[in-house]
């Protein structure tokens, strides 16, 4: 996130980012068990990259509390630049999929990790999950695999569970959501604790409704003038 300045009347953070388009840059913009895990994994980062081995990461909990954000955000900092990254929804991905990169296994770039980063891994069919097994043994140093899902970990092969460390990214609470809206929005407390107990947990629906809140508020200003 861009800051182009703070609002002399009230103290607060101007930025040239809307809601909807923000993304978590650094382990401060993370809130509730992701800004744990952002922490924790930044220490994993710097383990990681001093010894070059692989990494097998897994995200799980409910939609929208920052599973997404925060697997590109750990991608991100092992891979070192966006075309070391590739990303694949569990929808797009099959037997033939996972069979391809076991022919193509290859070492990190000079440059940083090889990441596949895998959204919603829960929707790969049973049997790519099984092949998967294969893969994730022979994944070569240099190279992670970040995944997330929606799905209780429990709900997953018991076998698939054992090839990943994981993490459960709960809902932060109504406060840690409002605090995020007032510091990196400028919302008014009343305001950001009113969208935050509508959103129930969920970043992504506050995030939205703060920008639909923005735009309200420019409407008013624009009659106002």
């Amino acid at each position: 996130m861009k800051n182009i300045g703070v609002d002399p009347s009230t103290n607060r953070l101007i930025t040239d980012v809307s809601p909807s388009n923000w993304k978590p840059s650094a382990i401060e913009d993370f809130i509730g068990t992701a800004a744990m895990v952002a922490g924790v994994m930044a220490i994993k980062i710097r383990k990681l990259l001093a010894r070059n081995e692989a990494l097998r990461l897994l995200l799980y909990g409910a939609p929208g509390t920052g599973k997404t954000a925060l697997a590109a955000w750990i991608a991100s900092q092992l891979a070192g630049h966006p075309s070391n990254i590739e990303r694949k929804s569990g929808k797009e991905i099959g037997v033939d999929e996972v069979r391809a990169w076991m022919q193509s296994l290859g070492m990190g770039s000079l440059f940083g990790y090889q990441v596949r980063l895998i959204n919603e891994l829960d929707k790969c069919s049973d049997d790519a999950q099984v092949l998967m097994l294969e893969y994730a043994d022979e994944l070569r140093d240099g190279c992670a695999i970040i995944a997330t899902s929606n799905l209780d970990i429990q709900r997953m092969q018991a076998r698939f569970q054992t090839r990943w460390i994981q993490y459960e990214v709960k809902p932060p609470t109504q406060e840690e959501i409002a605090g995020l809206l007032i510091e990196r929005f400028g919302v008014p407390p009343a305001d950001a604790q009113s969208i935050a107990f509508g959103a129930g947990g969920n970043v992504r629906a506050a995030l939205l409704d703060t920008e639909g809140w923005q735009d309200v508020q420019a409407f008013r200003l624009q009659q106002a003038a």
